[in-house]
């Protein structure tokens, strides 16, 4: 085995261990749900350790290797933080973990754009979302609190525009976990929508975390496909073109 295969053994048994971090929490989380007593400290816990483990994934999967992949890993420690800005309790709780996801989505569409963009393809997802944009706001907008309105629409319309740049990287040539991945992030921000406004019960759990979990855990694993095309280079230039005429034979 060379060094080379070696690492990258190593690299991927880093990555399972990581994704079964995340697979714990997140299976901790729902049996607590599930529990008819349910305590609220363990369920914090159980949190904390399926979020630790998509950010674990990030580092495994080489993001200080790339720029795309240090723009991701930094996302994905916001998301940690949204997260226990939303398992704890009080006034502040959703407001905190709110400017905290927002921020992440921003430095998603900042790694995209590093990863590579099509125009085409990230306006086709932004024609895509935006009608689905539009019914959340009909549907859930009037329940939500008069001074939360503004800031519910700068989310959403952050993470439509998320979507869209993800779609737009397959459109130039990167993974299909990377426009899977958002879709399933912006999934899972329904439930909790609905959550939010009192709509759907332990529902939006048992739907909304395992949609989260595995789109953030997709992002964080495509960090693996951007180090690929690092060690692969950039393809090799095109010949020069040639003529068959040579100084001195006519032209015709």
């Amino acid at each position: 085995m060379t060094a080379e295969e070696r690492t990258s053994t190593i690299r991927t048994i880093f990555m399972i261990a990581a994704i079964a971090c995340t697979v714990y929490g997140l299976v901790g989380m729902l049996a607590g749900f599930a529990s008819p007593i349910g305590v609220f400290s363990a369920w914090r816990t159980h949190k904390m350790i399926a979020s630790g483990g998509f950010v674990a994934l990030a580092v495994a999967a080489g993001a200080f290797e790339t720029d795309y992949g240090r723009a991701v890993l930094v996302a994905t420690v916001l998301c940690q933080g949204g997260d226990l800005a939303l398992s704890l309790r009080g006034p502040l709780a959703f407001p905190s973990g709110l400017g905290l996801f927002l921020t992440a989505h921003l430095v998603l569409i900042a790694a995209f754009w590093l990863r590579g963009t099509n125009r085409t393809w990230t306006l086709v997802g932004l024609a895509a979302t935006v009608p689905v944009d539009v019914a959340l706001v009909v549907w859930l907008l009037p329940l939500v609190p008069a001074g939360m309105r503004l800031p519910i629409l700068a989310y959403l319309a952050t993470i439509t525009a998320m979507v869209a740049a993800a779609i737009g990287t397959r459109g130039a040539g990167g993974p299909l976990l990377i426009p899977l991945g958002a879709i399933a992030f912006f999934l899972s921000d329904i439930t909790v929508a609905r959550h939010y406004v009192g709509l759907g019960g332990k529902l939006n759990h048992y739907v909304g975390l395992p949609l989260y979990y595995m789109g953030v855990t997709m992002i964080a694993a495509s960090i693996r496909f951007a180090l690929e095309d690092k060690a692969s280079g950039p393809p090799p230039p095109a010949p020069p073109a040639t003529s068959a005429w040579t100084p001195g034979q006519p032209v015709r």
